[in-house]
């Protein structure tokens, strides 16, 4: 392998990362949106309970007081406060479904925080991975430099005594 395409390799993990980071982000984002979508809907269910607990409040007041006069709309107002207490009753397991798809969200949430920051963290490995190669590969050429110029010296050196040798064997 040539020291370039180590370094296209070593340049390319670093984009790989941050193309990883972008999707987790981008997967957080999302889940951020249906936790606060979840959170409106949990607020509008717990308004209507509110109005639904109101409702049989009002109910019962009003069944009690008319109740010897009333007997018809005595039995229609059971059955109402039935229908607004099964109801809540729905409404309270819709909320504690939301809750736990909450809760689920926020472990969804918390893992991709943990792996976001693992990332984080080979990336910084990579990147000074990266600047200890470009350092390596500095140091590399200038010893390579030094020993052409130590060859180049070696070269004239060898030279002049083989000069030398031959103009002493002429004499």
């Amino acid at each position: 392998m040539s020291i370039d395409s180590s370094s296209d390799t070593r340049e390319s993990c670093p984009r790989v990362y941050e193309e990883i980071i972008q999707q987790l982000e981008a997967d957080i984002r999302k889940h951020i949106r249906i936790e606060h979508q979840l959170k409106l809907h949990i607020e509008s269910v717990e308004d209507r309970v509110e109005e639904l607990e109101r409702d049989l409040d009002k109910t019962k007041l009003q069944a009690s007081s008319t109740r010897a006069s009333h007997r018809d709309e005595d039995r229609s107002m059971r059955k109402r406060e039935e229908a607004n207490k099964k109801e809540r009753e729905d409404l309270l397991r819709q909320v504690r479904a939301h809750e736990k798809t909450m809760v689920q969200q926020d472990k969804i949430l918390e893992a991709k925080e943990v792996q976001i920051k693992q990332l984080v963290s080979h990336n910084e490995m990579a990147v000074e991975e990266r600047r200890k190669a470009e350092v390596s590969n500095h140091q590399m050429r200038e010893q390579l430099e030094d020993l052409k110029a130590v060859v180049g010296n070696l070269k004239s050196q060898m030279k002049l005594i083989l000069e030398n040798q031959h103009s002493m064997r002429g004499q």
